[in-house]
């Protein structure tokens, strides 16, 4: 499965500190990660092995496939501010939580999204990371989406 997955580097770029990353996203065949038009945001960063991991900050892009796409937003904070939902998640070694839920979206036109939250505690780097993808019809994938994302990179 390994020569399977897809990697996509959320990551914000500046002229003064160069690429610093949110997160390193292991994404399932035929998946990928698109830039959004609204840039990442840097707060606060470290470094962990010569790499600068944003330690406070908020980044939002899309994941595709072959006819169909989704919101991926991630944010993350200092210190352990890991929220314990119902089910679980081991991301690159540390433990984590996720869940699925819907929410309704728009003012006029209302609808309905399907929601997958995963949040966990990367110790390395003292940071709280929390992922959020947003789409219709997203519990067609969500089994394989989380079995890809325990791979992701986040030190």
């Amino acid at each position: 499965m390994s020569e399977d997955r897809r990697y996509g580097a959320i990551a914000a770029a500046n002229v003064f500190f160069g690429v610093v990353n949110f997160l390193i996203v292991s994404l399932p065949p035929g998946w990928r990660l698109v830039a959004s038009n609204i840039p990442p945001e840097v707060d606060r960063m470290v470094t962990v092995g010569g790499v600068r991991w944003a330690v406070e900050g908020r980044a939002r892009n899309g994941v595709v496939a072959e006819k169909y796409g989704a919101r991926l937003d991630v944010e993350v904070r200092g210190g352990n501010r890991l929220r314990e939902w119902e089910r679980t998640i081991t991301v690159n070694g540390h433990r984590g939580f996720y869940r699925v839920r819907r929410e309704l979206r728009g003012l006029f036109r209302r609808r309905e999204v399907e929601v997958l939250e995963i949040n966990f505690y990367c110790d390395a780097t003292n940071r709280t990371v929390r992922v959020r993808f947003e789409g219709p019809d997203l519990s067609r994938h969500i089994g394989k989406l989380v079995e890809y994302f325990k791979h992701s990179v986040c030190h």
